[in-house]
């Protein structure tokens, strides 16, 4: 999982889905930039994660390689494996 070290406390926050790309404000109230999680950290979706809600599907612009990412990114910017930066539909 990606974390972001507070530079202030020291603090460690994790970067979710819901985060990020996002300013947070750190316990000691420092604000902080998220990074945007890219394809290849742990949110796509193995078939053994499926829960609930099912993954969206969808191909890159740029390449065509087929994604499936969590549901709870829709709406976030990924980046594939190409470098291509796109909005989860």
């Amino acid at each position: 999982m990606t974390q972001v070290q507070c530079p202030v406390c020291k603090s460690r926050i994790d970067v979710t889905p819901r985060l990020s790309g996002r300013k947070v404000k750190c316990r000691c109230e420092t604000i902080l930039r998220m990074p945007e999680l890219k394809l290849d950290d742990p949110l796509i979706v193995q078939q053994s994660d499926i829960g609930q809600s099912p993954p969206i599907e969808f191909p890159c612009p740029k390449c065509a390689q087929s994604l499936k990412i969590q549901a709870e990114m829709s709406g976030q910017v990924i980046q594939c494996s190409c470098g291509t930066r796109m909005r989860v539909p």
